[in-house]
């Protein structure tokens, strides 16, 4: 899955983990994640490299923001490769809930200290390089 940060700077900022963050993530039952499959266990570090961001183009951007109602100030960047994640349960809840043909639920996690990570500042959400499944919520 693209994981796309949307705020109001010029570049994307890496940031490191100063402690733990809690965090929500959306699974299948079976803890497949919705859009590549990926199966987590439950208390288990999963460790990826992020790659890096690129700049999708000012064509792609204006596009991209009139269809999803961002802010004409807004810079997008997109990240290919990371673990997705919720930076609140409401916003977690909405997304499982938003999915019509799939029956998902949502897991609290830890991003890690230590962890790098990117935020998007506009829709609360993280990727990073490190993600800890704790336990089913919903």
């Amino acid at each position: 899955m693209c994981f796309y940060i949307r705020n109001t700077k010029k570049e994307a900022t890496l940031y490191e983990a100063l402690e733990d963050i809690v965090c929500y993530k959306m699974l299948r039952k079976d803890l497949s994640s919705p859009y590549q499959y990926y199966l987590y266990t439950l208390n288990k570090e999963v460790k990826v490299k992020l790659r890096e961001p690129k700049h999708i183009n000012e064509d792609g951007d204006l596009q991209f923001k009139l269809y999803n109602k961002y802010p004409s100030n807004c810079t997008i960047t997109r990240i290919d490769q990371g673990l997705h994640s919720y930076s609140s349960l409401k916003i977690a809840k909405e997304n499982a809930n938003g999915f019509m043909f799939s029956k998902y639920y949502v897991f609290k996690c830890i991003i890690p200290k230590g962890a790098l990570f990117y935020r998007d500042d506009i829709k609360k959400e993280y990727v990073s390089d490190k993600l800890i499944i704790i336990r089913k919520i919903i």
